[in-house]
């Protein structure tokens, strides 16, 4: 086909315009890793802020208020701190699908980020002396979060009076049963099944990474148990399980091998074993 002049010309304005506009996210993402980089704890919490600050830039989320935040998660110690960092850069990377299911509409990677940066904050203020719904809607009402944001955040939260009444093998699972009783819009269940999941991936790799601190082996059979029985429940909860699988894939190969050596049967979909033996 023949390109006139004028088409010649639309095809440069459009080529060049792409090029500035490419500039422009290259340098919006630089400003957002400087924020990031500047608020962000040094030292023990180094690993979470090199991954967080890498995989918020690539989603390159506008109208946060991440000097706030990221203050506010303050009142949680630097492990913690760490932890809520490594499981919010989990869900920025995963949490890329948008969801437009049922009356609410969720801005999907932003609503999952900010869920999985928060998600033991409420818990953390109760400890603190601080009522925990008074606690979440505070955060609304100083636009820090959304109702739809504080929903998640609330889902995630087992209460004091909670943990206390429970006395089984595992509370996450119990907690999350309950929750999804009561959940009807999808897209809420699968942010909500993403971020328990980069919760309990976190807690393996820190098993594989860091064995000193207590935690336990990652081939304790009685954790590996609660981890599969709870990662079971959350992939059959999700409606997509596209997210939960990707931040899964995020697991050590460490970490990997042990879930596939304890329920083969579990993971055989996955593909680990062979990535796995050869790493």
């Amino acid at each position: 086909m023949k390109i006139t002049k004028k088409r010649l010309k639309q095809i440069i304005k459009e080529e060049l315009n792409r090029g500035l506009n490419e500039l422009k996210v290259l340098s919006e993402l630089d400003d957002l890793g400087a924020l990031v980089g500047g608020f962000l704890l040094e030292g023990a919490t180094k690993d979470a802020k090199e991954q967080f600050n890498k995989t918020l830039s690539a989603a390159l989320m506008k109208g946060v208020d991440w000097d706030k935040l990221f203050k506010t998660l303050k009142i949680m110690p630097k492990g913690k701190q760490a932890h809520s960092y490594r499981v919010g850069g989990h869900a920025a990377v995963a949490g890329e699908r948008p969801s437009t299911m049922g009356p609410v509409r969720m801005s999907s990677r932003e609503d999952a980020t900010i869920g999985a940066l928060m998600h033991d904050y409420i818990e953390r203020a109760e400890e603190a002396g601080i009522d925990p719904v008074e606690a979440a809607q505070e955060l609304v009402d100083t636009g820090l979060l959304t109702d739809t944001q504080k929903q998640i955040i609330i889902a995630l939260t087992s209460t004091k009076a909670e943990t206390e009444a429970y006395s089984g093998p595992n509370e996450p699972l119990h907690h999350m049963k309950k929750v999804f009783k009561n959940i009807k819009h999808a897209g809420i269940a699968d942010t909500l099944a993403m971020i328990k999941v980069g919760d309990r991936v976190d807690n393996l790799n820190r098993r594989v990474l860091e064995p000193e601190r207590g935690k336990g082996h990652i081939t304790k059979k009685k954790y590996l148990k609660k981890s599969v029985d709870l990662i079971n429940f959350l992939r059959s909860a999700a409606s997509d399980t596209t997210q939960v699988d990707a931040v899964l894939n995020r697991l050590e190969p460490e970490a990997k091998q042990a879930l596939v050596n304890f329920a083969p049967e579990v993971f055989a979909d996955f593909g680990w074993s062979g990535e796995v033996a050869v790493a």
